[in-house]
């Protein structure tokens, strides 16, 4: 437990580097920090993608760590952040961090079957105009199995999740009188290394 609580402190505060609008080599220093003061038994890996072409940026980063418990049950924390700016006609700025917490158990050497939770606090989304605009937060439960891929970095997804999003009113703020939304989706997704 006390490997796990570590784990989420690290990546907590690689988050915090990357709200405060941190340059690229902080973050990777706060990563490495990070990977170098979690125990050897817990894994951490991170994935940055960039897009950009002209009038649109967007910068992905997906945080990892894997903690084996026990024979074949590990606990997957992610924490996935994006930033995107558009610019233009409607331009615009966006940013939201989501996390999640799922335990997996490994059926056989081809398939992993897990039952977790996703969060994600209120996204903020800047308008010329309008401001800042804070959509409502999120919750999720997500029953997810992966397969093995045509290689080891290689795997098909599959998640079933109930989303929850909590209501908000055309300022941003919450609005007591209005349920917001819930849906139910069924996501596939192969990820590899090619």
């Amino acid at each position: 437990m006390k490997n796990i609580i570590l784990a989420i402190a690290s990546l907590v505060f690689v988050v915090c580097s990357y709200e405060c609008h941190a340059t690229d080599e902080w973050i990777e220093s706060s990563v490495n920090w990070a990977k170098s003061v979690v125990p050897e038994q817990l894994t951490v890996s991170v994935n940055k993608t960039k897009t950009s072409f002209e009038g649109y940026r967007q910068q992905k980063i997906e945080l990892l760590a894997v903690q084996n418990i026990k024979n074949n049950f590990t606990l997957e924390t992610e924490i996935h952040m994006n930033r995107a700016r558009a610019e233009g006609i409607v331009g615009h700025k966006e940013t939201d961090i989501s996390a999640s917490i799922m335990p997996r158990y490994q059926v056989n050497q081809y398939l992993n079957v897990g039952v977790g939770i996703k969060y994600e606090p209120a996204p903020i989304v800047e308008l010329p105009g309008n401001g800042r605009q804070s959509l409502g937060s999120a919750r999720s439960l997500v029953v997810s199995g992966k397969i093995k891929g045509l290689s080891k970095d290689q795997w098909l997804q599959i998640d079933v999740a109930n989303y929850k999003r909590d209501s908000f009113d055309v300022a941003g703020a919450y609005a007591a009188n209005i349920n917001g939304f819930t849906e139910n989706t069924v996501s596939l997704n192969y990820k590899g290394r090619f």
